[in-house]
């Protein structure tokens, strides 16, 4: 059905009756006898799944996953095979992005994967061209460059990133643009950055609020605080209706998951919203009209009231109200109780939001006697602190 045709200098042909009876001939270039008769073998096994309608088995399915671009070209061009996708890491982002069905605030996430991927690799690099080797490379970028404007980024944030690139990835493989993932040898992820926690004492605030006349942002922050709430995308959007003053509970929307939620109407949320209702102009349907959807002005008006409350600044303050608020919650009910109110599950709240802080220790030790540690000829009375 094919035969090999010898070249000078060591250059082999294929050469074989196609469609119609017309010759056709593949130039493999280069190479030893022994590569030759494997690649006939293919071309055979190819010709008899064309003549008979049927499909090539495993080997040579296999072997023409692996087979470089050139060789698959000429292949397809002879009519064997259909021609491979030529796929750009830009048209694979793009595509990626097409096939999401996911919140506001994780698309801009997603976006910002995205456009790292872009500066390391390029958006015209070709798919096929990119190796496990720089999958490596680019976890390595992401920890010194990954950042806003070029700076480092802390593991658990390197780790998100490089999870969401192997997904980007994977989206190629199930296209079809490419047979493995270059991502896939990545592991050892570690999302959860637990050195940045603080619990923000209910002092803390109290003072914060002293120095903030401004119902809105005094409301803001209690949901944040004493409700758990997302800030700001399940905050700022909020509506009265969502409130139901008789059954003291509050409807919330996660954008982030899509999903809704009830929200009991704690003391402090009851006193802040009420403040604020009473101030809402007849009519108002919004409790926060003047507030655009954005983080970025809350925590500035967050810091300059620290500031003159003599406060010192927290690290990811509204992150870490809603971890606050989850752990004293977890003092008095069942986590899965807890987890609804908040919004996750309890594997994400132990995971990301329980904290242990130091009052746990002085209620653990509380009603223990202090020791004599003897210290050479010496006693050292030890109290408990």
């Amino acid at each position: 059905m094919a035969s090999i045709i010898r070249r000078p200098n060591g250059r082999h042909w294929i050469q074989f009756k196609g469609a119609g009876g017309k010759r056709r001939t593949i130039r493999l270039g280069k190479t030893s006898k022994r590569n030759a008769r494997e690649f006939l073998g293919h071309v055979e096994r190819l010709l008899y799944a064309k003549l008979t309608g049927g499909l090539s088995d495993d080997v040579t399915t296999r072997w023409l996953g692996d087979l470089d671009d050139s060789f698959h070209a000429k292949l397809a061009a002879c009519g064997l095979i259909e021609a491979r996708a030529v796929g750009t890491l830009d048209a694979l982002l793009d595509d990626f992005r097409a096939s999401l069905s996911v919140g506001k605030s994780t698309m801009q996430n997603v976006e910002v994967v995205l456009a790292n991927l872009r500066g390391f690799f390029l958006p015209d690099r070709r798919l096929t061209t990119i190796k496990p080797a720089e999958a490596n490379l680019f976890r390595g970028w992401l920890a010194s460059h990954g950042g806003q404007y070029g700076g480092p980024l802390a593991s658990a944030t390197v780790s998100r990133r490089t999870r969401r690139a192997k997904q980007v990835f994977e989206h190629a493989v199930r296209q079809g643009w490419l047979r493995t993932n270059p991502f896939a040898g990545q592991r050892g992820w570690s999302e959860a950055n637990r050195g940045r926690d603080h619990f923000v004492a209910r002092e803390a605030i109290a003072a914060i609020l002293e120095e903030v006349p401004n119902l809105e942002f005094r409301a803001i922050v209690a949901l944040a605080r004493f409700g758990g709430l997302r800030c700001p995308s399940e905050i700022l959007p909020l509506e009265w209706a969502a409130i139901h003053w008789g059954r003291q509970t509050l409807s919330v929307y996660a954008p982030k998951t899509d999903t809704h939620r009830i929200v009991p109407l704690f003391p402090e949320l009851d006193e802040a919203l009420g403040a604020l209702f009473e101030s809402a102009t007849e009519g108002a349907t919004r409790l926060f009209p003047r507030h655009q959807i954005t983080g970025t002005g809350l925590s500035s008006t967050l810091a300059s009231a620290c500031r003159r409350a003599n406060v010192t600044a927290w690290p990811k303050p509204w992150q870490n109200m809603r971890s606050t608020r989850e752990s004293e919650l977890l003092e008095e009910y069942p986590i899965h109780v807890v987890a609804e109110w908040l919004g996750h599950s309890p594997s994400v709240a132990l995971k990301h939001y329980t904290q242990v802080v130091k009052d746990h220790h002085a209620r653990a030790v509380a009603g223990s006697k202090p020791r004599d540690v003897k210290l050479g000829k010496s006693v050292l009375r030890v109290p408990h602190r």
